[in-house]
């Protein structure tokens, strides 16, 4: 495994059929080459899996960044339409579907009022 110090929006050589980006590193797509670009959101040490499939950004971070597919909890700050603003603890908010919800349709939305409490999986 190799490692590398990098600093923030610094352009990352992730290549790989199924690449999979974790904490740190983002990927843009260019409309005018068919290769997107990965930078990393923050410095840190680069760090990626034997087969390059798998990179990711650690660093001495003294706040929150949740992890793919991690359960969080978080409050309901503001509801606009069928979508609400939670606050799950990190530098943004997160924003939830009304439909996202188990047994939600547009006839049988949650009703969810401001400070309510959910639990929810964080996705990008």
């Amino acid at each position: 495994m190799a490692v590398s110090i990098i600093v923030f929006r610094e352009h990352v050589p992730a290549q790989h059929v199924n690449l999979k980006l974790g904490s740190g590193l983002i990927q843009l797509s260019q409309t005018s080459t068919p290769k997107s670009s990965t930078i990393s959101t923050r410095a840190g040490t680069l760090h990626h899996s034997a087969n390059e499939s798998k990179w990711w950004v650690e660093s001495n971070a003294r706040r929150y960044v949740p992890a793919p597919q991690e359960s969080v909890i978080g409050i309901v700050t503001q509801k606009a339409g069928e979508e609400f603003r939670v606050d799950i603890g990190s530098a943004h908010p997160a924003s939830v579907d009304g439909l996202a919800f188990e047994g939600a349709s547009k006839r049988n939305s949650p009703d969810l009022k401001v400070c309510s409490m959910i639990a929810l999986v964080y996705v990008i």
